[in-house]
């Protein structure tokens, strides 16, 4: 991968990190003035359970915020894990197709031999296709968080400027 590449990536990753933890607060924020505005009443069909839902809609919204921020971690560490798992099967793959008896491991010293170069490929391909499948499942849950958290986001604010509305004309 190019330099450059790498690098916008990185620029994408922080500003995405940044966006997410503003969110969290923003949010957060709008919780604690719709509480602090909050008197309760008796549920009915009424400007202050309309206040109510949509108190519920924001602390929603927050929960699933962080959540989704989890699951971002989440998602990080398995990249890293198949990305390190991958350059390991690459390199042992290269041993393999150099046509070498053996393999020594720098770092630690330990001589491979090529079948258990081959096991070890084995190995770190199940582990690959394992990881890939976490992976996908952890990218499905972050799509699906987004879409809740601005779900119940944006119901939340209708639901209060109804209210708030409502209130004006009762």
């Amino acid at each position: 991968m190019d330099k450059r590449s790498i690098i916008s990536y990185e620029h994408y990753k922080e500003a995405l990190q940044k966006f997410e933890y503003f969110l969290i607060g923003l949010i957060g924020i709008i919780c604690g003035y719709v509480v602090q505005d909050y008197t309760p009443s008796k549920l009915d069909l009424n400007p202050s359970t309309l206040e109510l839902i949509s108190l519920l809609l924001f602390f929603s919204s927050f929960y699933l915020s962080i959540k989704r921020a989890e699951n971002i971690i989440m998602g990080n560490r398995l990249n890293f894990q198949k990305l390190s798992k991958g350059e390991e099967k690459g390199a042992l793959m290269e041993v393999i197709n150099k046509g070498l008896p053996q393999l020594l491991n720098k770092e630690t010293g330990e001589i491979m031999t090529y079948d258990e170069v081959n096991s070890k490929i084995t190995l770190l391909t199940k582990e690959l296709i394992q990881l890939k499948n976490t992976s996908d499942k952890v990218n499905n849950k972050i799509k699906t968080l987004y879409s809740w958290r601005y779900t119940f986001l944006y119901s939340g604010f209708i639901l209060l400027i109804a209210s708030k509305v409502w209130q004006a004309y009762t």
